[in-house]
């Protein structure tokens, strides 16, 4: 049986996908914050902010993820998800992964500057990163849950429980639709 450790850095990001887990659950999927328990597949889900404003609340299939400090990239090698509904009407983009939130107009329009990426994230690259070492496949869907203008806290404590449903529901079809063809 394949093992599916979903991963979120956040309670707030995975509460929506736990609640579906926990009422209808999936063989081989279990949340998992440390990664212990060798998955054969890491499916990664969170929030990210958009650098623009625009894309909120939209879902977003991550291609690669960027290190802003090294600008080392890691491309995510999404195959297994080719020809999957779940994902065929999600967008793909890169992520920037920072090291601090992003609060500052000036400092998001640089960083889209020197990268081209439009969303931003705290914790991606060193999972991928990680995934990467120990030969685990990584996928990241990630949701826009804020404009990278300082109010990320406010908007996710208004609109919390609203993205992390709409971020669980892909997840979990994602996840279901993965059990039944590989």
């Amino acid at each position: 049986m394949l093992k599916i450790a979903v991963y979120a850095a956040y309670p707030k990001e995975s509460a929506g996908f736990l609640r579906m887990l926990n009422s209808k659950p999936l063989k081989g999927v279990y949340l998992d914050s440390n990664l212990n328990k060798n998955p054969d597949l890491i499916v990664n889900i969170g929030f990210v902010g958009s650098l623009t404003s625009d894309n909120w609340g939209r879902l977003f299939l991550v291609e690669k993820f960027i290190d802003s400090v090294s600008r080392e990239e890691i491309v995510l090698n999404n195959s297994c998800l080719a020809n999957m509904a779940a994902v065929k009407d999600i967008k793909k983009a890169p992520v920037v992964t920072v090291n601090s939130e992003v609060s500052d107009k000036k400092v998001a329009k640089k960083i889209f500057e020197d990268t081209k990426c439009n969303l931003v994230d705290m914790e991606g690259f060193s999972l991928a990163k990680q995934a990467e070492e120990e030969n685990i496949p990584l996928v990241s869907i990630k949701m826009v849950s804020d404009y990278c203008d300082g109010g990320a806290l406010d908007m996710i404590k208004a609109k919390g429980f609203e993205l992390s449903a709409k971020l669980g529901a892909a997840t979990y079809r994602l996840l279901s639709e993965i059990g039944q063809k590989l």
